[in-house]
């Protein structure tokens, strides 16, 4: 499990390797999403935008 004390800068480094292991994860549940994720960088860099500090923050937490 992914557990995060760090800056989210430093946070990013492990998110961005890990977030694609999670979409491929996923695939099968929701193979549009996915897709569009893997194809589109701007869709991608939104999503991530979002995601990355909500789930640095909620790691931190625990």
């Amino acid at each position: 499990m992914l557990r995060s004390k760090n800056p989210l800068d430093l946070f990013k480094i492990i998110y961005d390797n890990t977030i694609m292991d999670v979409v491929l994860g996923r695939m099968a549940k929701n193979q549009e999403f996915c897709e569009k994720y893997l194809e589109d960088e701007e869709f991608r860099r939104e999503v991530d935008k979002i995601l990355l500090p909500l789930v640095h923050e909620r790691l931190a937490k625990i």
